[in-house]
């Protein structure tokens, strides 16, 4: 995507370029972890009215241009730190692992805890159904097998 200079008309959405500020809105939501407000009032100052900016902000958070630049800059900041949920998943999966064999049971509990929030297991009971795509046998049995071991300790 390419940038233009700014200019005072700054809903053109027919085109596929940014503006310097929107590219620089763009990257400051991002910085400022999606906050658009925050970075709105960075890039194109205060404004007297706080329903104005918060007005303007979203009038600009639904450009498409700026949408699908702020999509691009998240996918560019996942790809160069390699950190994926799969990674993640994978790292806490390992981490209970060890310590369950470790018998570091509160430590493997917790890392079961955590893929069992990922997973939704702990929503609403009417949510928690067996036969629930979201519940698989296997999460199932590591849940039964959890709860077991941890009446064999008392």
């Amino acid at each position: 995507m390419s940038i233009r200079s700014c200019s005072n008309n700054n809903n053109d959405h027919n085109s596929k370029t940014l503006t310097l500020r929107q590219e620089l809105f763009a990257q400051k939501t991002l910085e400022y972890a999606g906050n658009a407000t925050k970075s709105y009032r960075e890039i194109y100052g205060e404004k007297k009215n706080d329903n104005l900016t918060r007005k303007l902000c979203n009038q600009l958070m639904r450009n498409p241009n700026v949408k699908n630049r702020i999509a691009e800059l998240e996918r560019l900041r996942l790809a160069v730190s390699q950190i994926t949920a799969d990674y993640i998943l994978r790292d806490i999966l390992e981490i209970g692992d060890e310590a369950r064999s470790e018998k570091r049971y509160s430590e493997a509990l917790k890392s079961r805890e955590l893929l069992g929030k990922n997973k939704r297991l702990f929503a609403d009971v009417l949510e928690n159904r067996i036969n629930d795509a979201a519940i698989t046998e296997t999460d199932h049995t590591i849940a039964i097998e959890l709860l077991r071991e941890q009446t064999a300790e008392k």
